[in-house]
């Protein structure tokens, strides 16, 4: 297709990935409002709301292609990563919890997602995590 048309496959892409804009912001470009670096820089942001309001913020504020990216940084750094864990995985951690504390006769945590986790032992003092390391057959500090 770049060959056809005298663009760079990279162009050809770039333009690609515009498509899943929604139609409002794809309005935007269409009509001149924004051009296709803008476009890209919101893309750069998930949430479509935020995508929207940084859309209206490039146009009110007349912003150049540089700043709309600076801008999307601004957004992205600001917004909270959205940890997804269902009830069904919660409540299995927290029955691991309780079984791991009453075999080791001390408050344990597990928790994470289904790609890593960690598991917290609470000790009080070192004849306590000597007695939890002794379980382990590690030792003593």
């Amino acid at each position: 297709v770049s060959k056809k048309i005298g663009k760079s496959r990279s162009a050809i892409a770039n333009s690609l990935r515009l498509l899943s804009l929604d139609d409002e912001i794809k309005n935007l470009l269409i009509e001149g409002k924004l051009s296709s670096g803008h476009a890209r820089a919101i893309l750069s942001v998930e949430d479509n709301d935020l995508r929207h309001a940084m859309s209206k913020r490039i146009i009110d504020d007349d912003l150049n292609v540089r700043q709309s990216e600076a801008l999307a940084k601004q957004i992205i750094k600001k917004s909270p990563k959205k940890k997804i864990v269902s009830p069904e995985i919660i409540a299995a951690y927290e029955d691991l919890s309780n079984r791991l504390s009453s075999g080791f006769g001390t408050k344990v945590k597990v928790s994470g997602t289904s790609k890593k986790g960690k598991i917290e032992i609470e000790y009080f003092g070192n004849d306590d995590l000597d007695r939890i390391l002794n379980m382990f057959n590690i030792g003593e500090v």
